[in-house]
């Protein structure tokens, strides 16, 4: 039995680990195209246009009320089925705001990073990736030092 939890541990330390690398990859990505300064920013939302609709509605909805406190954080939309349905949800000034990525070209849908919840990267001064955190019915910490 300590065997099986262990390895269950293991495997989930891994895929954690895994999936920090794998969005530290795309963050480079992005730092390496010029068009963001990473060290202007603590956090990344990602919000998948397709998924957990409760959960992705919370989120939705804390941007729009928030937007405008929200220039330390990193916005990017993907999996987006209408840029004009995702302008009429969210509104045309919060897509124009400088720190709003819409992911036409699919970066943050790869099989890897593939989820239906929307997730929040935690970022150190240079840019690294700290933390992923999903924001599923059961998370309750998604939103905190954001507000």
């Amino acid at each position: 039995m300590n065997r099986f939890v262990v390895i269950i541990f293991f495997l989930f330390s891994i895929s954690c680990s895994s999936r920090v690398s794998s969005y530290q990859k795309i963050v480079n990505s992005l730092a390496s195209s010029e068009i963001f300064n990473l060290e202007n920013y603590s956090n990344v939302l990602i919000l998948p246009g397709l998924g957990c609709d409760g959960c992705i509605s919370d989120v939705e909805n804390f941007i729009i009320e928030r937007h405008n406190y929200l220039s330390s954080t990193l916005i990017i939309l993907t999996r987006i089925e209408s840029v004009k349905l995702l302008r009429l949800r969210l509104g045309k000034e919060l897509l124009n705001k400088k720190y709003v990525i819409i992911d036409e070209n699919s970066l943050f849908d790869t099989p890897e990073l593939q989820t239906i919840y929307p997730v929040r990267l935690i970022l150190n001064e240079d840019g690294h990736v700290l933390e992923v955190i999903e924001k599923t019915p059961e998370t309750h910490d998604f939103f905190s030092a954001l507000k």
